[in-house]
């Protein structure tokens, strides 16, 4: 059997003001063995560098800003719904987007309009208007679809204000 466990953390402290500016942790375990003499355990050296470089990475993904893919479920079920789908498949968000608008004006009581409407508005960066449609989605049907959209778009928007505050902490500098 070969168990092992790396944690690395670390603090960002503005040196000016002693300030902690960041506090990561990052944690991954390994535990193999052997049974009735087959396989091979990977040397000690080996799990632990390993472990220890995926730490590191996770650590990175946190500081280092980065673009994330997000697949999304469309909702469709009516012509306008199905028509912004299949617009936003193919690239078009901006006409998705209109097609979508105007579902909402003709069927504002719709969950799924405000929804689409949501994942257009996010995939043109516009995240407060995003927030803002998936909200209305989830206040006319709380929707476990609807509310992961509104909790994604909520953790982008705090991430960029994160990231902002850290290049304006730079420029200041």
């Amino acid at each position: 059997t070969r168990s092992a466990t790396v944690a690395v953390a670390f603090r960002m402290v503005d040196v000016r003001t002693g300030q902690i500016r960041a506090s990561r942790q990052a944690m991954h375990s390994f535990n193999k063995s052997v049974v009735s003499g087959k396989g091979k355990l990977p040397p000690k050296g080996e799990v632990l560098n390993l472990l220890l470089r995926q730490c590191v990475d996770d650590i990175a993904r946190m500081l280092v800003p980065h673009e994330k893919l997000v697949t999304v479920k469309f909702e469709g079920g009516t012509k306008g719904l199905n028509q912004g789908i299949e617009l936003a498949k193919n690239g078009l968000w901006d006409k998705a987007l209109e097609v979508w608008l105007a579902e909402v004006r003709r069927n504002p009581g719709d969950p799924r309009g405000w929804y689409n409407l949501g994942i257009a508005y996010e995939a043109l960066e516009q995240l407060d208007k995003a927030e803002k449609a998936f909200d209305k989605a989830v206040s006319l049907k709380t929707k476990k679809l609807y509310i992961q959209a509104l909790k994604r778009v909520r953790q982008r928007k705090r991430e960029l204000q994160k990231l902002q505050q850290q290049l304006q902490d730079r420029t200041n500098q």
